[in-house]
């Protein structure tokens, strides 16, 4: 998949998770840093082992169980030693990188525990063809519940 799917996806559920709670209460869950934040780690695989190939990918740490292993280690180490950390962005930034890897995993498949084994999870399912047109889509639709989102929060102001 491209980038901007990868960017796209996990500010869609965090800000679906917003449009659920702003409807039910006048509070966010995620705040727009927070959201920036869930969008640049659904990326991170990409932006510290770019990759152009699959092979290249099947062979990448970042496309491996040891990297979320590894950012969940970060961010329990965050928590711990910082309190005021916001436990939820860490969640989010945890999910938004296991959302890069089930991404990958659906669109030519990942080598979970490389290099141990060189067995591949998952296969092209979402074929590379249509990569561009679910990066369009995904964009539009982190767009549209951004906008919905603010349209939602300025209609509960006003009354």
């Amino acid at each position: 998949m491209f980038i901007g799917t990868h960017f796209s996806a996990p500010v869609i559920l965090a800000g679906g998770i917003n449009l659920v709670t702003l409807l039910h209460t006048r509070e966010r869950v995620f705040s727009n840093g927070a959201l920036m934040a869930g969008g640049i780690c659904g990326i991170l695989p990409d932006l510290l082992n770019p990759h152009l190939r699959l092979t290249a990918r099947l062979t990448s740490w970042t496309h491996t169980l040891w990297f979320p292993a590894a950012c969940f280690s970060v961010i329990a180490f965050l928590w711990y030693r910082y309190p005021q950390f916001n436990i939820r962005v860490g969640i989010m930034c945890g999910a938004a990188v296991g959302l890069h890897l089930l991404g990958d995993a659906l669109s030519g498949g990942i080598a979970l525990l490389y290099p141990f084994s060189d067995l591949r999870v998952g296969k092209y399912w979402i074929s590379y063809r249509i990569w561009f047109q679910l990066d369009l889509v995904t964009v539009g639709g982190m767009i549209g519940i951004t906008l919905l989102g603010i349209w939602i929060e300025r209609a509960r102001a006003a009354f």
